[in-house]
């Protein structure tokens, strides 16, 4: 079977489904084999089955008769909701812990009110070296906190 695939301004180019590979027609000459029109049905029922069972990807279900749409996952309950590896069941009854947002503000250090030649002083008064490449503050900064 041959389908069409791409129009140019030098002529048209055909897939030989059968051998794998393109076929060029040039502008103005006829190609000298039949072309297959309704290319849509060359994915046949095979195409759309693994092993029988119709293609899932994610949540949506692909058959012989287009998306069927979104299923609904079976195994909710047991799937792992948090990064110990506890799942829902796990955690039924246990009272939910909320983090405070002062928890997620950092204090700002000494470091942050100092001018970047203040920072170099300060580093080099506590033997710590800093590469000439470092020219920001927050560079600076995360160098000497990272030797504290």
């Amino acid at each position: 079977m041959k389908v069409e695939i791409r129009k140019s301004i030098a002529g048209t180019e055909y897939w030989d489904t059968e051998k794998k590979k393109t076929i060029f027609v040039p502008k103005g000459q006829q190609p000298d084999f039949e072309i297959t029109e309704n290319y849509g049905s060359m994915v046949g029922e095979k195409s759309l089955h693994v092993d029988g069972l119709p293609i899932t990807i994610g949540n949506v279900t692909v058959d012989t008769e287009g998306i069927k749409g979104e299923r609904l996952l079976t195994n909710q309950a047991s799937e792992i909701i948090d990064s110990d590896g506890n799942t829902k069941e796990d955690l039924d009854g246990e009272p939910v812990e909320e983090m405070q947002q002062n928890s997620l503000k950092e204090e700002p250090s000494e470091m942050d009110s100092m001018t970047i030649k203040q920072l170099r002083e300060y580093a080099k008064e506590n033997s710590i070296t800093i590469p000439s490449a470092l020219k920001t503050k927050g560079d600076i900064i995360a160098l000497i906190s990272d030797y504290e």
